[in-house]
């Protein structure tokens, strides 16, 4: 029942509503005031699917779409379908079931390839049934084999490490299309990040503030400012704000006191969670003078990785200035535009290209 309700209360979004009664409840009763001490640290989300290689990711995208493709048009894709692939595809993809070798490994990934962008033209051909175009599953072989593969010399061939798109973009399930591979400290996952900021004031409860969910490919030293601006909505800005290493940066340390008149603060150590007032704590200019270089040069090549290739024969390049993205979306809908993007729009992330090769 407690799930059921979860899922009315997300539904009616009214996760929000509640918050801000709780807050407005504690703010009559003296429980929480601005320009008070508040602190902000991030925790994974695991995404709810298989972690998945790459060899088992596209292997499962194409067994997915081939299964919707026989739904809609049975008649249709036994008439145009490979022999091969009904023993191929018909289990569920698991890395067990894939050669250990190095190159038969990769052979199997450039027959996975040929098959899939075989499907692909399958689809796009001209007497094919137009519905098979707009099956979600086939959109996501698309996009899948967009991201992981290309032509050249007319055969398919992967692409190499430096040839996909960033990971913000990359997709790593063939179910769950929002979630992103990310890392924090040693731990790399799937899914999505959550950024919890609460009070730490002496004397008074620890109460939650603000909480905005991202993917995980998103860095703490991007979600600064976005807390800041959201606290400033609510009017509970804090004087010294507690964060870990991860969220400093030279822009976000900047932003904070000159346009909220914060005092970030914390641990220098980027492994250590971030301090509150009587813990062991490094005021904001060290972890400036110590992290500002790094910070910045982060930026910088995120800014310019350069996508010199074409995703597939004829589509567009990849646009280095519109990878990161600026909407931020909240568990357990992240196709949901945040209400804090809705009231600073920003730009929308850029669509993979349509077109497939003929």
């Amino acid at each position: 029942m407690l799930s059921e309700f979860r899922d009315r209360l997300i539904g009616a979004d009214g996760r929000r509503e509640i918050l801000d009664a709780v807050l407005a409840a504690a703010r009559r009763r003296g429980l929480v005031t601005a320009r008070g001490s508040a602190r902000t640290d991030s925790t994974h989300v695991l995404s709810a699917v298989r972690e998945l290689n790459q060899l088992a990711l596209v292997a499962e995208t194409l067994r997915a779409a081939l299964n919707a493709v026989a739904l809609a048009e049975q008649d249709w894709l036994s008439e145009h379908a490979r022999p091969e692939w009904f023993k191929h595809y018909a289990t569920r993809a698991e890395d067990s079931q894939f050669p250990k070798e190095r190159s038969r490994r990769d052979q199997t990934y450039r027959r996975i390839g040929d098959d899939g962008m075989h499907l692909l033209r399958m689809i796009w051909a001209g007497d094919a049934p137009p519905g098979l175009r707009e099956l979600p599953d086939v959109e996501v072989l698309r996009q899948v084999w967009v991201q992981y593969f290309h032509l050249g010399e007319g055969e398919v061939a992967r692409r190499g490490p430096k040839d996909r798109p960033p990971g913000v973009m990359r997709l790593v399930s063939t179910y769950d299309l929002h979630a992103r591979s990310g890392a924090k400290r040693d731990i790399n996952r799937d899914g999505y990040k959550v950024h919890v900021t609460k009070t730490c004031d002496e004397g008074t409860p620890h109460l939650v503030t603000y909480v905005v969910t991202t993917v995980a490919s998103v860095t703490d030293d991007r979600m600064a400012t976005v807390v800041h601006a959201e606290l400033a909505w609510r009017d509970l800005l804090p004087g010294e704000h507690w964060v870990d290493a991860g969220y400093a940066s030279a822009g976000s340390l900047t932003a904070a006191r000159r346009d909220h008149k914060v005092d970030p603060n914390g641990l220098a150590e980027s492994g250590n969670r971030p301090a509150c007032p009587g813990d062991g704590r490094v005021r904001a200019g060290r972890i400036h003078h110590r992290l500002g270089q790094r910070a910045g040069g982060l930026s910088e090549r995120a800014h310019h990785h350069v996508m010199a290739h074409q995703p597939l024969q004829g589509g567009p390049a990849y646009d280095p200035h519109q990878v990161l993205p600026d909407r931020l979306s909240a568990l357990p809908r992240p196709g949901q535009v945040h209400e804090l993007a809705q009231r600073n729009p920003a730009r929308t992330q850029p669509a993979i290209p349509r077109g497939v090769p003929r």
